[in-house]
């Protein structure tokens, strides 16, 4: 077989597999086989001869057959026999079983992944909060953090949104951004692009105190009067 055949012509393995299938209840010897039949079943799913999938192996007749059992009992694979084409009786694999717990491992991978993306992202939010605020946070702010996470399910940016909308009122106080959220929610805010109407109206509604210029200035410990 030239290199264009071999490049032409490969196995397609998912990689996780190569990483968990451990996860599955699988050794090396277990992962060898099973590829083997996953091979056999992209050509057909015919099941392959115990010859064809000790082939290029070190192993005996005995330990595949055991193996074939072993994915069986795991429910990673069925044998069903059926009529083949010519109308004989054939043994059939099906690998449906192991499709499905592959799947499931690679949900927990997500899960796990997700995880621990959410958690660096309240450390960012965390450290973001207590710097801006000039204190460290007591247990009971962080349980509040932590509730508008979980329980108020509000994202994450939004949050950031309200903190520095709080801080650019000079206000370090979780009550203050907890009433701004309270507040977006009332108005369907969902993105920080929806805040910025209600951020713009808020500010221009505040008021403005009047700078008096060469305001005189009078001691009236020393008995100086304005109105001499």
């Amino acid at each position: 077989m030239n290199i264009y055949e071999l490049k032409t012509r490969p196995f397609v393995c998912r990689y996780e597999l190569l990483e968990h299938y451990h996860d599955l209840g699988l050794n090396e010897a277990d992962l060898i086989i099973l590829m083997k039949i996953m091979y056999a079943y992209e050509m057909s799913n015919e099941q392959p001869s115990i010859e064809t999938l000790q082939k290029g192996t070190t192993m005996q007749a005995a330990e595949i057959t055991m193996i074939i059992q072993k994915l069986i009992q795991l429910g990673l694979l069925e044998m069903r026999v059926e009529k083949n084409a010519d109308g004989k009786m054939s043994e059939y694999i099906n690998l449906d079983g192991f499709y499905e717990q592959l799947s499931q491992v690679f949900d927990g991978i997500d899960t796990a992944r997700h995880q621990t993306d959410k958690n660096e992202a309240f450390k960012i939010l965390f450290k973001k909060i207590e710097q801006g605020f000039g204190r460290t946070l007591s247990p009971l702010e962080i349980e509040n953090i932590n509730q508008w996470l979980d329980v108020d399910n509000y994202d994450i940016t939004i949050i950031h949104a309200a903190v520095d909308e709080a801080l650019a009122h000079d206000k370090s106080s979780l009550k203050y951004v907890d009433r701004i959220l309270l507040n977006w929610e009332k108005n369907n805010v969902r993105t920080v692009d929806d805040a910025k109407p209600i951020r713009a109206k808020f500010t221009k509604q505040q008021p403005t105190v009047k700078k008096i210029e060469n305001f005189p200035k009078f001691n009236w410990l020393k008995g100086e009067n304005p109105f001499d």
